[in-house]
Parts: C-alpha cells; sequence; structure tokens
C-alpha cells in the first residue's frame, strides 16, 4: 500500500518536526508553574481513573506506555507502585529513547517504534 506508506512517513516527519520545536528546557520544567499545575492534576486524575477501574494497586500489574517521550510518566508509575520490570515504554524519537534509558535507569525494556509501511516493527533497545 503505497499511500499508507506515504502517508505514515508523512506522520513520522509531522511528529519529529512538533517535538523539535518543544525543546525549550524550561516549557517542561517543574518549576514551569503551568507545567507544575498540569503534572499534578496529570497525578490526581490519572490515579482517581487507576482506582476507580480497579487497576490500583500497580505493583502485579504490565505496563505499557506507547509515546513514553523521556520516561516522566514511567517514573510516575514507579512511584505509584509499579514494579520497573513490569513497564514498557514506546517512542518514535530516538533522542527521547535515549533520554529515557538515562533517567529510568530501572526501567528494563525501551523500544523504538518505527512505522515504515503498513507494518509496525520495534527494535528493542534494553532488555
Amino acid at each position: 500500500m503505497p499511500f499508507a506508506t506515504d502517508s505514515m512517513r508523512a506522520e513520522e516527519s509531522r511528529i519529529q518536526e512538533a517535538y523539535a520545536k518543544r525543546r525549550s528546557g524550561h516549557l517542561y520544567s517543574r518549576f514551569n508553574p503551568a507545567y507544575l499545575f498540569m503534572v499534578q492534576e496529570r497525578e490526581y486524575r490519572f490515579l482517581s481513573l487507576l482506582s476507580r477501574h480497579g487497576c490500583a494497586p500497580l505493583e502485579n500489574k504490565t505496563i505499557l506506555e506507547v509515546g513514553c517521550g523521556n520516561g516522566d510518566l514511567l517514573r510516575d508509575f514507579i512511584k505509584w507502585g509499579a514494579r520497573p520490570q513490569n513497564i514498557t515504554g514506546i517512542e518514535l524519537l530516538p533522542e527521547r529513547v535515549a533520554e529515557a534509558v538515562e533517567l529510568c535507569p530501572k526501567v528494563s525494556r525501551f523500544t523504538m517504534a518505527m512505522l515504515p509501511g503498513s507494518n509496525f516493527r520495534t527494535r528493542r533497545l534494553m532488555s
């Protein structure tokens, strides 16, 4: 399916360009009051949803985060009781995977997902 391949490559390029614009250190700093508020609100809502849907406690859950970025949410899952060996992060951008590996040394599995053509392929970076 040439259309799907071109479409997926275009989407991958669009994502890479969008995230290239977000590299400002202050934008995602917890010293930025707006970002801190967002992080606190996200934590409250995540914990409420997990509890409401019977997903707590997390210690025996297997967790996959697609689009894990630098691993920020993965670190939250660990803080909330998930075991690092039960967590996998998948990310499209190699520099974000490298940052996640550095910032989440206890998480045992990171995968860089590529979307060439209609096949979903992954390359295991750590195990």
